[in-house]
């Protein structure tokens, strides 16, 4: 279904949807909690996830609005079309109609590698029926080495190895992949050969660890690992994706290397935590006032929190600073594509690396500012060190 909003309307109709989700939602996973519209993010995320389950398990009864199989949204929108001002009229899509868009009425099998997509983005294809897997694999080793079951379907994992594939962690935390269909080498290059097979064992240079019940995560290439002082490994960029799969997280910096701990410098998403802070009444006067609000920085602790959840215990971020700005490419922190430079970060934001590091709770961060009269200032922000 598809809400249809008179002009103006918007801000009281996303008001009434959002408190009348969280209530169905609430009934649906028995947390009365989730009444309350300060929510946070992984709360409204096991919403979403529990009543993408809830619909999947409906799945082979066609042609069933989406929403209706996923009852307590329907019921959500139903409540809103009544109670919402500014609802002109709701219109019924089947998935079956969303799919048919995409051209994935057919399909039987879908499956995504390479660098991890975000949860939403996960959840929403398997609402819709699509039972989208993970997999790892990479020529070497004719391209499947572990794929998810369509039962144990994991956001942050690949899945365990197939059959016939065995798979060890090497003393760098490589993963190693041994199989009848690892391949006998590289034609006429036996130098690389040589580095690509070490017994029978494949060197995939990737990153990884194998959790207990022998689920494979990809952490990202060997050559990205960087270490703490107490010799844990760790991929920032892997980390930092996962940080931004959350809507209120634009670019993050994870520290880490040389130190006991990894922390991280988060710049927050303005216009994603604007309309947040808009539909709970917190005024605000600019992005750096915005970024320190005290709800601002316990909504970024909830994503934070939901990240470490999934982390190895010395992987968990302890502390992170809400940055008064963007990352800016004019000013060399991040490339024109968006990928952190991390030795401009760490020299430009020494200060705030010795706070967290230094077990401090505030540090003053003073940043030259250019006028269009030509005219340069300095203008002063304290930014707050927060526990993770």
């Amino acid at each position: 279904r598809v809400l249809i909003v008179k002009a103006g309307a918007g801000g009281a109709v996303f008001r009434t949807l959002h408190a009348a989700f969280l209530h169905e939602a609430g009934r649906l996973l028995g947390d009365p909690a989730l009444t309350d519209l300060g929510v946070h993010y992984d709360e409204l995320a096991a919403a979403w996830t529990a009543l993408a389950e809830h619909a999947g398990a409906r799945e082979h009864e066609p042609g069933i609005p989406l929403v209706a199989r996923i009852g307590p949204l329907a019921r959500t929108l139903d409540f809103v079309a009544n109670a919402a001002p500014g609802v002109k009229e709701i219109l019924t899509v089947t998935d079956t109609d969303i799919k048919d868009q995409l051209g994935l009425t057919r399909l039987r099998g879908a499956f995504t590698g390479g660098e991890a997509i975000g949860e939403d983005t996960f959840v929403f294809y398997r609402a819709l029926g699509v039972k989208l897997r993970q997999f790892y694999g990479q020529t070497e080793s004719s391209a499947f080495t572990a794929l998810q079951d369509t039962e144990e379907v994991r956001l942050h994992t690949v899945g365990k190895p197939l059959p016939g594939v065995e798979v060890k962690i090497g003393d760098n935390g490589e993963i190693m992949v041994r199989s009848g269909s690892v391949f006998s080498g590289y034609y006429k290059l036996e130098n690389a050969t040589r580095e690509a097979l070490e017994d029978g064992w494949l060197r995939t240079g990737d990153a990884g660890y194998v959790e207990p019940d022998g689920h494979m995560v990809v952490l990202g290439r060997l050559s990205e690992v960087v270490y703490t002082s107490k010799g844990e490994r760790y991929i920032p960029n892997y980390i930092e994706n996962r940080l931004k799969f959350s809507p209120y997280i634009k670019d993050v910096a994870v520290l880490g290397s040389g130190h006991d701990t990894l922390a991280a410098i988060i710049c927050i998403d303005k216009e994603a935590v604007g309309l947040w802070a808009e539909l709970r009444g917190i005024s605000y006067i600019s992005y750096a006032d915005l970024s320190q609000k005290p709800q601002v920085i316990i909504l970024i602790a909830t994503a934070v929190k939901h990240v470490n959840s999934a982390l190895p215990i010395g992987l968990q971020l302890r502390k992170f600073v809400c940055l008064h700005k963007e990352f800016d490419a004019d000013d060399g922190e991040i490339t024109r594509t968006r990928k952190i430079r991390r030795n401009v970060v760490e020299e430009r934001y020494k200060p705030i690396i010795d706070a967290i590091y230094g077990h401090q709770n505030t540090v003053l961060m003073k940043a030259k500012v250019s006028y269009e009269s030509g005219e340069v200032g300095v203008i002063e922000r304290t930014l707050s060190v927060q526990e993770a």
